[in-house]
C-alpha cells in the first residue's frame, strides 16, 4: 500500500500478462515542447497515431493523463471541445471521442505542477532542479500518452525555460546548446 499525492491510501493495481491485448491506437513519433517552470510548467505534444491492426478493439482514443490540467486537444487539426463531441478527462485518462481509421494526429497542450509533485513521478521539483522519473508509469504525469511498456515511439524534445533559473537543459541525451 501507498499515498496519493493527496495522502490517502491506494492499494497497487495488479496487471496480469493474461490480461494484455494490443493497443487499439499506436505511436509512432511524439514532439513535446516544455515551457518550465516550477510552479506551472506548460507542455505541448503532438502525436502521430495510427490504428493498430493486431488488435480488434474499436472506439476512442485513450490516453493516459494523470494529475494534468488539460488546456487544449486537437484532432487532425480540428480544435475539440470539452464534452461527449470532443473530448473528456477523469484525472487520470484523456478520452478523445473519436473512432479513426489509418493515421491521425492528436494534438494536447497541458499544464503540471511540479513543485506540488509529490508522487517522484512524471516532472516534479527536487532542491532547485527540475527532473522527470518516467518508468515505469510516470509518464502518463507529463503528457497524455499511452503510458505503457509496448508504447513505443521517436521523441523530438524541446525545452524553453528562464536561463537565470535553469542555466543547464538536457533531455534524455547529449547538450545540444
Amino acid at each position: 500500500m501507498g499515498k496519493d499525492n493527496a495522502g490517502v491510501e491506494s492499494q497497487p493495481i495488479q496487471t496480469l500478462r493474461t490480461d494484455w491485448a494490443p493497443l487499439p491506437h499506436k505511436v509512432s513519433d511524439v514532439f513535446l515542447s516544455f515551457d518550465l517552470d516550477v510552479d506551472r510548467t506548460v507542455v505541448r505534444s503532438v502525436l502521430s497515431m495510427e490504428r493498430n491492426l493486431e488488435s480488434s478493439e474499436r472506439g476512442e482514443i485513450r490516453l493516459d493523463a494523470v494529475e494534468l490540467e488539460i488546456l487544449s486537444v486537437s484532432f487532425d487539426g480540428e480544435e475539440l471541445s470539452e464534452g461527449p463531441r470532443g473530448w473528456s478527462h477523469d484525472g487520470a485518462v484523456l478520452r478523445v471521442h473519436r473512432d479513426p481509421d489509418g493515421a491521425f494526429e492528436i494534438r494536447t497542450e497541458c499544464a503540471i505542477r511540479p513543485k506540488e509533485n509529490t508522487a517522484l513521478e512524471g516532472l516534479y521539483a527536487s532542491g532547485s532542479m527540475l527532473v522527470t522519473q518516467c518508468e515505469a508509469e510516470g509518464f502518463r504525469r507529463i503528457s497524455p500518452f499511452p503510458d505503457r511498456p509496448d508504447a513505443t515511439a521517436r521523441f523530438q524534445v524541446e525545452l524553453t525555460a528562464d536561463p537565470d533559473r535553469f542555466p543547464v537543459l538536457l533531455s534524455n541525451g547529449n547538450p545540444a546548446g
